[in-house]
């Protein structure tokens, strides 16, 4: 049933990888807190990057650049920022990576983000909320389980799934209990 899907795991929580990616890179960004949000970057090699992050109205809020070897979390703080949308921007030298995120309302815990450069490599995080048991489902686009792992989430996960061997759109299903987020890619 796991034929098709070969897996190289990145756990932001301590660890490393376990296979490198070849040119690609991606990123998240998970809220930590009220007013705290952390970017996970994942890279295939050591790369300048170029951080920026603009509020609604477009105006720079911050901008840092930063060598990164292969990847980096790195948290931010938005205590004195307005509620309101964010945009942080990546950019290195596999290309320009964005992401939304409204400051100050509810976020989804789980997050599915395609690696640029990369044929049907996902990103795949879970923001963890305390300590609980969190399992991964993904399916084909006939709902059919191509993959199931659980984890205790004492931290973040986030993982590298290669889906290139597995036609049309795949599905990633986070379950916490009695939730469950569903992501269609």
């Amino acid at each position: 049933m796991i034929a098709g899907v070969l897996l190289c795991t990145l756990v932001f929580a301590g660890g490393t990888p376990d296979e490198k990616l070849s040119s690609a890179s991606g990123m998240a960004v998970l809220k930590k807190g009220n007013a705290m949000y952390q970017l996970l970057y994942k890279s295939a090699a050591t790369s300048r990057v170029s951080v920026t992050i603009r509020d609604e109205r477009g105006a720079v809020v911050f901008r840092e650049d930063l060598t990164s070897s292969e990847g980096f979390a790195r948290p931010y703080n938005f205590e004195n920022l307005e509620t309101g949308a964010y945009t942080f921007t990546v950019e290195d030298k596999f290309g320009s990576h964005t992401e939304k995120i409204r400051h100050g309302e509810q976020q989804a815990a789980g997050h599915v983000m395609k690696l640029a450069g990369a044929e049907k490599k996902f990103l795949v995080t879970y923001a963890a909320k305390g300590s609980k048991r969190v399992r991964v489902n993904i399916y084909d686009a006939n709902d059919d389980l191509l993959h199931t792992e659980a984890y205790n989430a004492g931290g973040d996960y986030a993982r590298v799934f290669n889906l290139k061997n597995v036609e049309g759109a795949v599905t990633f299903e986070f379950s916490t209990g009695g939730s469950t987020e569903r992501i269609r890619k």
